[in-house]
């Protein structure tokens, strides 16, 4: 969950499925995003502070790469909801699950 405030990032919360024995927080990654504009730089920053200090064993490698690269992908679809409707709403949210669905939550 993303939650904009005009254009910089108010909260963020970023949590990992499958990657561990349980859902993992992204905390590091979170605090990579609070108070700046959603960018290609911020989104590769945050997804390689999510995956900073992970320990694949030796036949799934990959699945760091693979899960730095959809934390990115989530927070850039993220930029492309809050483009759309920043001119109607003040602070919104975005909540998106790479290749399965994107859903836009606005914050009362």
């Amino acid at each position: 969950m993303i939650t904009c405030s005009g254009n910089r990032v108010e909260k963020a919360r970023i949590c990992l499925n499958a990657v561990h024995v349980k859902p993992y927080r992204a905390r590091a990654a979170e605090e990579v995003m609070i108070g700046k504009e959603i960018s290609e730089a911020i989104a590769e920053a945050a997804g390689q502070a999510a995956v900073a200090g992970a320990k694949p064993l030796p036949e799934n490698g990959y699945m760091v790469l693979m899960a730095k690269a959809l934390v990115k992908k989530a927070i850039l679809a993220c930029k492309g909801h809050n483009k759309i409707l920043a001119n109607s709403l003040g602070t919104l949210g975005c909540t998106a699950a790479p290749v399965i669905n994107h859903r836009i939550r606005t914050e009362a």
